[in-house]
């Protein structure tokens, strides 16, 4: 049973970039006291802000752990538990996002489509690779064969070490 996290040091820099959006914006709106559209846009901006934080806290819970025939996602925050079973997989994407247009800085993101279900895993998981490559791994060799794989995502695994062997691929 291995156990897969969320990296703290990019949930402490994102959580550092929530609270200084909140330290720049609360201040300006509270001192704000004539305009309502200036108030509407720091108002949104500090929920946005606000929101983000929240979303760092949830994710700073959630854990995925493998086991020989499922992943279960669990997040203690919220008290939620799911699992995934290997045999339910009927499709995996892996896509890149690119935040320049050098693409250079980015993340890859795990799609998985199971009984009309998806389970979105990003790459700042710990061991994002080592987990992605185990998902597949631990598939049935009949799923695996049924598996739907885009032209993005074999390149994406490839890139990663990880080649999949399947008899036909749908586009």
């Amino acid at each position: 049973m291995q156990v897969f996290k969320y990296n703290k040091k990019g949930l402490v820099f994102d959580m550092m970039r929530a609270t200084l959006g909140l330290i720049i914006v609360l201040p300006a709106l509270f001192l704000n006291q004539g305009n309502i559209y200036i108030n509407i846009v720091l108002g949104s901006l500090s929920l946005l802000f606000f929101s983000f934080a929240i979303y760092i806290c949830i994710r700073a819970q959630i854990r995925f752990i493998l086991h020989s025939d499922h992943l279960q996602v669990r997040n203690g925050l919220l008290q939620i538990e799911k699992a995934v079973f290997f045999r339910d997989i009927n499709k995996v994407a892996l896509h890149y996002y690119s935040t320049r247009k050098d693409k250079k800085n980015g993340w890859l993101q795990l799609n998985i489509r199971y009984k009309n279900k998806k389970l979105r895993i990003d790459s700042q998981i710990n061991d994002f690779s080592d987990l992605v490559e185990t998902i597949i791994e631990k598939m049935p060799d009949d799923q695996k064969a049924q598996l739907e794989l885009d032209d993005t995502t074999i390149d994406n695994l490839q890139s990663m070490g990880i080649y999949v062997d399947y008899e036909s691929v749908a586009a």
